[in-house]
């Protein structure tokens, strides 16, 4: 089950070329994207009311979208405006339009009741169109249940083990405990890394061997991931306990921005923007290609941990005190979910109640 009154990445700004037609699904809807002639992204079921072919097969007519199967001109809300051969168009006669957003290059829909869209409600993320940070887009399918993927973000102790060929060896989450907070529509989790050794993606900017490093991240529901981190000389984090540093500027610092939207109960897109303060191409290029690497291991253990639960019926997931984020996290889910009257599903046996 999904939330539905949410704001969902559909993807990219520039994954939806104006004169094109962009099919994806969502939350197990069929979709068709397109522009309009002013630019405006318009999302509706692909799919025509009269013989159920898809709209995605059709043509783009100024604002409109035209079935090709027999004709029949649908406006951008969804309702149709002409049938060759008959004057009268029931009203009855539409498909149902999504409400769209766009900022900061990122493309929003919200998959719920249009009368409770928003735009005020779309999460402050950082896209690839924000000045200041050196961001090119990346995405990925991944072969899982969005909720695992979810998992895998709110759990970072996994960067010691799935990404040792990437962020580097050496890393030590579990010396420290993260705090955790619960948001309105998700959670924050932060916490120092001591003494940690300086990772080889930044050795080159970064003379130290070794590193105090400051990680922060939201985990906003539907599915946004949002982490900055900073890394001082060793000995910063004792000056400041477990709370953010402040008034000292780091030798680096870095942010990312994911978000996972739900294909169907196995599938899910994955988006990511990171980068670093730094507004240069050469870097911007560097931290993309190392995404879609490092992120591509988070992509084969999941996909695989997804296998082995669908072969592993009515076996459940046994926590430990590092879940902590991903349990909250589901709490907080669950109760939105029951707030617009969806009962949340159960994944593993592993969810919120027990938090």
């Amino acid at each position: 089950m999904y939330l539905k009154n949410a704001w969902y990445v559909a993807g990219f700004s520039e994954d939806f070329p104006a004169g094109a037609l962009t099919t994806r699904t969502y939350l197990e809807v069929p979709l068709v994207f397109y522009r309009k002639a002013d630019g405006a992204l318009v999302a509706m079921e692909d799919r025509c009311c009269h013989r159920l072919a898809p709209l995605s097969l059709g043509q783009i007519e100024g604002d409109d979208l035209r079935c090709m199967y027999h004709g029949l001109k649908f406006a951008p809300s969804g309702q149709c405006v002409e049938i060759p051969g008959q004057s009268r168009v029931p009203t009855g006669m539409c498909v149902r339009s999504y409400p769209t957003v766009e900022r900061n290059g990122c493309a929003w829909v919200w998959m719920g009741d249009s009368d409770k869209a928003s735009e005020a409600d779309v999460p402050a993320n950082v896209g690839p169109d924000l000045p200041g940070w050196s961001m090119l887009p990346g995405r990925l399918e991944i072969d899982a249940n969005y909720m695992l993927v979810a998992d895998n973000l709110l759990d970072l102790s996994h960067l010691s083990y799935v990404h040792r060929n990437s962020f580097g060896p050496g890393l030590v989450f579990g010396q420290t405990r993260p705090k955790v907070e619960r948001l309105e529509r998700g959670v924050r989790v932060s916490r120092w890394l001591l003494n940690q050794p300086t990772a080889k993606y930044v050795k080159e900017k970064i003379a130290a061997e070794s590193l105090d490093v400051w990680i922060t991240y939201d985990f906003v529901a539907p599915g946004l991931f949002l982490l900055y981190a900073e890394m001082h000389v060793p000995g910063t984090a004792q000056q400041f306990g477990e709370g953010a540093p402040s008034g000292v500027e780091p030798l680096h610092k870095e942010y990312t921005s994911q978000a996972v939207t739900p294909e169907n109960n196995g599938k899910s897109r994955y988006f990511f923007c990171y980068g670093s303060w730094d507004k240069t191409s050469a870097l911007a290029e560097f931290y993309r290609d190392f995404g879609y690497f490092a992120f591509g291991e988070d992509a084969v253990i999941v996909s695989a941990q997804q296998r082995m639960i669908d072969a592993s019926p009515g076996v459940a997931m046994q926590p430990t005190s590092l879940d902590a984020a991903t349990l909250q996290y589901r709490w907080v889910l669950e109760r939105l979910m029951r707030t617009e009257g969806t009962e949340p599903a159960l994944i593993g046996g592993h969810r919120g109640d027990s938090v």
